[in-house]
């Protein structure tokens, strides 16, 4: 598996941050795997997709169990949760449960559920870099 660059962006309150992002393909309703970057939250217990992402793999959004994520805060995200195709590499394919959000305005993320049982990941913040192997 690839070595992932981490991406500067900017915050509210605490200027440019290093972010841990990673790169991999999600099969839409056509077959056709789509390239997606969804950034490392170790702390999401469920991995997260904005609301565009449905037009994106031809998914019907409602479809989908719907749940309400919360966040810190307390903040409130209404989502639903459909099973993905995932490709980690040409090799390794799983179905990835992801809550894909009501909302645009949610980051692309990768949680903990069906993936970090078969994937390693390391952080290496002084090189600014996740490696990401399988198990």
């Amino acid at each position: 598996m690839p070595v992932y660059k981490w991406q500067r962006r900017p915050t509210s309150h605490f200027g440019l941050v290093w972010f841990p992002i990673v790169r991999f393909e999600l099969e839409a309703r056509d077959g056709q795997f789509r390239p997606l970057a969804l950034q490392i939250d170790s702390g999401a217990v469920v991995s997260l997709l904005r609301r565009s992402s449905a037009d994106l793999l031809g998914v019907s959004l409602e479809s989908g169990k719907r749940i309400e994520l919360t966040s810190v805060g307390d903040a409130r995200t209404g989502a639903y949760v459909h099973s993905v195709r995932t490709r980690f590499n040409e090799s390794l394919t799983r179905d990835v449960r992801f809550a894909i959000a009501e909302t645009e305005d949610v980051p692309n993320l990768l949680g903990r559920l069906d993936v970090f049982d078969f994937l390693r990941i390391v952080f290496d913040p002084v090189n600014h870099e996740t490696q990401v192997t399988s198990t």
